[in-house]
């Protein structure tokens, strides 16, 4: 099952090591917008450590999410026993990452408080360390349990060994106390443990998975090959993909839960471990579908990309069959779909839907959806769903290696498009092109306008990605909405149409088939 945490904010509290680092990844890639902040412990690394890597896995993709520094001790202030031995001195193998953020000056346990007293019910915490943290927030404020609406917890030993200790798993064995407390007050509880982590390996040979394009890849791939050089070839030891399995729990149908009853140990040389008993229910991951997972996780980190391309669509991935709208068969079956959609909205007939079209026109120019929203309040989404709903094929003439171009682009680029097409008429295109997929839902249509204020929908790309602009490339047949605002931002440009100058450009083809060899050359401009 996935777990439903749709439209809740997500506080995510790590002790940043290897497998850390790579679930952080995990969510900045897929749910970014949902993360309320980090809260780091003590654990893997000493705290200042573990803080200092969560601000440097942020950086990797300049993701401005606030970091709160959390617990240095555990809640019965004695000290956290460290896994260097797995993790390295600094946590990530000796990889030193550039960090360009801050942490917060507000503690990790106040920042729980304030995030569920401000939004309460709407709160999931997954906590992939010690849940410290939570322990002392709780502690200090024990109002707010009613207010978290879930907790998932990588961490526990259910019906296999432990990793700290033949009965406890890490996380539970640094801090059994907080563990208790956690149970104890919070009635949601998801617990991903040993029982599964353990069946989701990254082999060595498994590493021809992931790609090396961009940053985030780079450091993938040396941060588990720097691990299997120090740590795992030695011991003969597998990468273990703990944490990033605990947060895909909202990411995706790879684990299946049981409600049971458990005890959890604070001494007698089972601390931290998971007994049975009855003083606390919790829901826990008994299998899990650990390839789909592992297919999961390398296509995520393989998404990842730190170049873009904005592709205009009309003119440019495509022209229509005869030549333009004016000749082709899209203007007429358009026509044909305005004035079914005026008959039916206003009950006329052809004719008189024809005069209140011919009116528009006249007053509106071509901003018919704008004219008839105007005039008459028609809802313009619906307008564009209902009058550009229109099958691409036979309307759409083919560039020859299109689809083979724009796949290996895609392998090292993100892809988006930016049209002043309706979103319908772009992902039919699209469909009928066969390139749907490689463009997934960063799609810019004409249908809110973004293209009408000159150049802002570029510094809006720019701003909703986060990309540098001189790492972005638009492509695009216009001059002054393709070209001319781009590169005003910083952007490099390649110009694409027949028998047409553009002295803006900082590349001019004539067919995408020229497009491979044109990104080459402009990727080589400073």
């Amino acid at each position: 099952m996935k777990i439903d945490a749709t439209n809740q904010k997500i506080i995510l509290d790590v002790d940043t090591g290897v497998d850390d680092a790579l679930a952080i990844l995990l969510l900045l890639r897929l749910i970014p917008e949902q993360i309320l902040g980090i809260c780091t412990v003590g654990g893997n690394v000493e705290v200042e450590k573990t803080t200092k890597n969560t601000l440097s896995v942020l950086s990797l993709q300049d993701k401005n999410i606030k970091v709160y520094q959390g617990a240095s001790l555990n809640i019965s202030n004695k000290s956290f026993r460290y896994a260097k031995s797995y993790h390295g001195e600094n946590g990530l193998c000796g990889i030193e990452l550039k960090n360009n953020q801050k942490v917060s000056a507000i503690l990790a346990e106040d920042f729980i408080i304030d995030s569920c007293e401000k939004c309460a019910g709407n709160i999931t915490l997954i906590v992939v360390g010690a849940p410290t943290n939570l322990a002392k927030a709780l502690t200090k404020k024990p109002n707010i349990s009613g207010k978290i609406n879930q907790v998932i917890m990588m961490g526990g030993a259910v019906e296999v060994k432990g990793n700290a200790t033949l009965f406890a798993e890490f996380n539970f064995y640094q801090d059994p106390e907080a563990v208790k407390i956690v149970l104890s007050k919070i009635k949601d509880v998801y617990i991903v443990p040993l029982d599964v982590t353990g069946k989701c390996l990254v082999k060595k040979e498994n590493l021809v998975e992931l790609s090396s394009h961009g940053k985030v890849g780079n450091f993938t791939l040396d941060l588990i090959k720097k691990w299997y050089k120090i740590f795992g070839d030695s011991k003969n030891r597998f990468f273990e993909l703990y944490d990033p399995l605990a947060v895909s729990a909202i990411l995706g149908d790879f684990l299946d839960f049981k409600t049971v009853k458990v005890n959890v140990a604070i001494e007698g040389g089972k601390e931290g471990g998971l007994v049975k008993g009855t003083d606390f229910e919790i829901q826990y991951a008994y299998k899990v579908r650990a390839e789909k997972f592992m297919q999961f996780f390398y296509d995520t980190i393989n998404s990842f990309k730190d170049k873009m391309i904005i592709f205009d669509m009309d003119g440019t991935l495509y022209d229509l069959a005869g030549g333009s709208y004016e000749k082709s068969q899209l203007k007429e079956k358009v026509t044909e779909n305005i004035l079914k959609f005026i008959g039916d909205r206003l009950t006329k007939n052809p004719l008189e839907a024809q005069e209140i079209l011919n009116k528009i026109k006249e007053k509106f120019s071509n901003q018919i959806s704008i004219g008839l929203e105007k005039e008459y309040s028609f809802d313009r989404l619906e307008y564009f769903n209902e009058v550009w709903n229109i099958p691409a094929k036979g309307i759409v003439a083919y560039t020859p290696g299109l689809k083979q171009t724009i796949v290996e682009l895609a392998k090292k680029y993100k892809l988006i498009i930016v049209s002043d097409a309706p979103r319908v008429w772009i992902d039919n295109v699209l469909t009928e092109l066969g390139v749907r997929e490689l463009f997934g839902d960063d799609i810019f249509s004409g249908e809110g306008d973004d293209r009408k204020e000159f150049g802002n929908i570029f510094q809006k790309v720019l701003e909703q990605f986060g990309f540098a602009p001189e790492n972005c490339i638009s492509i695009g047949d216009q001059e002054r909405t393709d070209i001319i605002p781009a590169k005003a931002l910083g952007m490099k440009t390649i110009f694409v149409a027949k028998g047409i100058d553009c002295k803006d450009a900082d590349i001019k083809i004539e067919s995408i088939s020229e497009l491979i060899s044109a990104v080459q050359k402009v990727e080589k401009i400073n």
